[in-house]
């Protein structure tokens, strides 16, 4: 892993893509720990922000590989591999490897929360808390878009 993310805590412990992909790497979830954070508790979750509190991290929650802890983490980890590994922004990869492909002509990845989008479906949840509309999780769905790349051959593009 510090090939494609250097910045990431050195656990002691190999995690692998497909670690990350199966949410068995004990990465800790991102949506918990900023709740934990003065800083960005309320704000938008960013893949910058988020970043920095997974990278702050210097223990796992379980040994990567001994069981399955969901973790939104491991999706922002492997948009950041891609973005390395490819030299594109994670939304420019999208487009060309799989919205377009598969004919998802109104489907695009968000990374400017202010821009207005005609038509555009939000998901919302009723609360007595105060707002949270800035719980967009790019990632959902995304294990579907990595099994597609990192395995083609056994993924239908018909999911």
């Amino acid at each position: 892993m510090s090939q494609y993310l250097p910045e990431l805590h050195d656990y002691g412990k190999t995690i692998t893509i497909d670690q990350l992909l199966h949410h068995t790497s004990g990465i800790r979830e991102t949506n918990i720990l900023r709740l934990l954070q003065d800083e960005f508790y309320g704000k938008e979750l960013t893949q910058k922000n988020a970043l920095s509190l997974i990278y702050a991290q210097k223990e796992l929650n379980f040994t990567p590989g001994s069981k399955f802890g969901y973790s939104n983490s491991n999706y922002i980890l492997l948009a950041t591999i891609i973005e390395k590994v490819t030299m594109q922004s994670f939304g420019e990869w999208l487009e060309q490897n799989v919205f377009r492909p598969l004919n998802m002509n109104r489907t695009m990845h968000i990374d400017n929360y202010q821009k207005i989008i005609p038509k555009r479906a939000e998901p919302y949840q009723k609360s007595v808390m105060p707002p949270y509309k800035f719980w967009r999780f790019w990632w959902i769905d995304f294990i579907i878009l990595i099994k597609i790349a990192h395995f083609p051959n056994r993924c239908s593009p018909h999911i």
